[in-house]
């Protein structure tokens, strides 16, 4: 189902202006892979599936860089330490098969410390690694990552949907009533402008629809 145009114009609006002014993060993460690929990896929990921040940034790159393919990756319940240990999924990270590789799950100090090795192969691949941490990761762990690698990029999500709750819009347009609190797509959008204007340096372009998530 898609939200009503009105409903969507000021979702659209409200998302993008308090964000920037939140959270800039223009040129965070410049796309820089030096392998050819015109792929970008969002790999994830159920968050990336509910959140629709994939089709999002899809939409954004379809309007500006449309060489950019955007592809989501959602397993449920699973964390940078699920990744690292699925055999497929590091050989297609290994091979260069992504320009930039948007990792969720920082759950655990595993998972924070797995990092190093995720870094690895994308430096080995010339692949962008960008750490964006969804709303129900851990913010202790989230910190430690930040502290123990001081270079990597991280594109705070999880911060700037509380930052949205905290100065009093209304927590279930962020997140569905349910048990994990799962992020809708308003989250999405909001994730996927944080990471186009991370990896590209400017606003994105209008979008062509919100949809109510799922």
């Amino acid at each position: 189902d898609m939200l009503s145009e009105t409903s969507a114009t000021n979702l659209k609006t409200s998302a993008k202006l308090e964000a920037i002014h939140s959270d800039g993060k223009f040129s965070a993460a410049p796309v820089s892979n030096t392998n050819g690929s015109k792929t970008i990896l969002i790999a994830g929990n159920s968050f990336i599936g509910t959140s629709d921040i994939a089709f999002y940034l899809a939409d954004m790159c379809r309007n500006a860089y449309n060489e950019y393919g955007v592809y989501g990756r959602s397993v449920g319940y699973a964390s940078v330490s699920t990744y690292i240990a699925d055999e497929a999924f590091v050989d297609e990270v290994c091979s260069g098969q992504y320009a930039v590789l948007v990792m969720c799950g920082l759950y655990s100090y595993d998972d924070a410390n797995n990092i190093a090795t995720l870094w690895n192969y994308c430096q080995q691949s010339g692949t962008q690694l960008v750490i964006l941490p969804a709303h129900n990761e851990n913010r202790n762990v989230i910190n430690y990552a930040q502290s123990n690698y001081p270079g990597l990029c991280i594109i705070d999500w999880k911060s700037e949907i509380d930052m949205f709750i905290d100065r009093g819009k209304s927590k279930w347009d962020f997140c569905y009533d349910d048990e994990h609190l799962h992020s809708t797509s308003l989250a999405g959008y909001v994730g996927a402008h944080m990471l186009f204007r991370a990896l590209f340096g400017a606003n994105p372009p209008d979008i062509s629809s919100l949809t109510s998530g799922g």
